[in-house]
């Protein structure tokens, strides 16, 4: 078995998570399995101070 292990950081908050592989795998499978795990397992959202309120971005799309 081969191991991977994904890492996730911001502001030095640091998240990983293994990954077991029965072979080698190949950069585009490792990237597929990244952006599965981190969207299955992290939230995310960006937002604007404006007039001491925080506008959620999602809000002005």
């Amino acid at each position: 078995m081969i191991q991977k292990v994904f890492i996730f950081e911001v502001d030095g908050v640091r998240v990983s998570t293994p990954k077991m592989y029965k072979q080698e795998p190949s950069k585009e499978q490792v990237l597929k399995d990244i952006q599965d795990w981190f969207f299955a397992n992290h939230a995310m959202w960006f937002a604007v101070k404006e007039n001491g309120a925080e506008k959620n971005l999602e809000d002005w799309i």
